[in-house]
């Protein structure tokens, strides 16, 4: 391809469609390349009142989802507590919502090539693409592919081990009861989730990547003592960014690029919580590049999350730390709150 494309997005979830869906409403005409998505992703897919708020067409999901105003804290083998949400908690099928903004995005006129990205590099001041099909040349070049992003390693380089984090898990059938169940697992620094999606649920564990051997046995066994007749659909796992805060300052913007999503590695590291950030860095790169600033969008996502990211990153090991004085429920209520804020 001779032509020099303005912008390609690589990666289609969340943050590449919001990305895209925010270019196209403002007259742009972004490329979105990626071969899988949409696609049922391995995670709780849980949507926070925060969220719901920051986002309103999180309120308005035209298919069948959860929703949940309880969530019950599981803070020893046999004993739990149970606690109201103050507001209501969404919960829905990645591979719904996913298809839904991006079907918004490809309608408001972004394109999409179901096409796979095997390599990217810089060529003079633009971006040389490289795809199973063709190659592409694009000024602006965003990286929303995910924890193990191409665009991230031609730019700032990829993850160390010791910021991801590893999950495994099921989606199985649905469940009477319709509330968020959490187990905080101070020593993997992670915890195990239930999230019922309206028409199945999604169960898990997540863990730092040192930690996580024998994650699948620890997950059996508490389905066992608290749900023993879940019928399991499907099987996964997957790596989650689980950053430092000294990672979290590296620039993740320059000149012509900029990398949103789980490619930047913005994911809450004590809740997980991803999907609001993902659908804001998306946001702020749309907005830099109205600017014609893409470098400013390592900006205006510091000044808009960053702090909070950052605060958390380095609350994790305190609070995640099974030795001092914190019990299990107050930090299962901190999550909580935070759920509902």
């Amino acid at each position: 391809m001779n032509t020099v494309m303005d912008v390609a997005i690589v990666g289609a979830g969340p943050a590449g469609a919001y990305c895209a869906l925010s270019l196209a409403k403002e007259g742009f005409k972004p490329v979105v390349l990626d071969h899988s998505h949409p696609r049922e992703k391995p995670c709780g897919g849980g949507l926070s009142p925060y969220a719901q708020e920051a986002f309103p067409l999180l309120k308005e999901l035209p298919f069948t989802h959860g929703e949940a105003n309880q969530i019950q804290i599981v803070y020893m083998y046999g004993k739990s507590i149970t606690l109201p949400l103050r507001r209501k908690f969404i919960i829905t099928s990645r591979l719904k919502l996913d298809q839904h903004i991006l079907s918004l995005a490809i309608a408001n006129g972004a394109q999409l090539e179901t096409e796979k990205v095997i390599g990217v590099r810089r060529d003079g001041g633009n971006w040389n693409i490289s795809t199973n099909k063709r190659l592409y040349k694009v000024k602006i070049l965003i990286g929303a592919d995910g924890v193990q992003s191409i665009v991230r390693k031609a730019t700032v380089g990829s993850f160390q081990p010791f910021d991801l984090g590893m999950c495994y898990g099921y989606l199985t059938k649905p469940l009477e009861e319709q509330r968020i169940l959490l187990r905080p697992l101070p020593r993997r620094k992670g915890y195990i989730w239930l999230f019922p999606r309206g028409d199945h649920a999604c169960v898990g564990i997540s863990a730092d990547l040192s930690k996580s051997s024998g994650s699948k046995t620890e997950l059996d066994r508490f389905l066992r003592a608290y749900h023993p007749n879940l019928k399991v659909i499907k099987e996964w796992a997957a790596l989650i960014p689980t950053l430092r805060w000294q990672t979290l300052r590296k620039p993740i913007a320059g000149s012509n690029w900029m990398l949103i999503g789980d490619a930047a590695g913005h994911v809450d590291p004590v809740s997980g919580e991803g999907i609001p950030y993902a659908l804001r860095s998306g946001e702020l790169a749309a907005e830099a590049i109205f600017q014609s600033r893409p470098k400013l969008y390592d900006r205006l996502w510091r000044e808009d999350y960053g702090r909070f990211l950052s605060r958390s990153a380095r609350m994790r090991d305190l609070v995640f730390n099974q030795y001092l004085c914190t019990p299990y429920f107050i930090l299962a209520s901190l999550i909580s709150e935070q759920l509902a804020m």
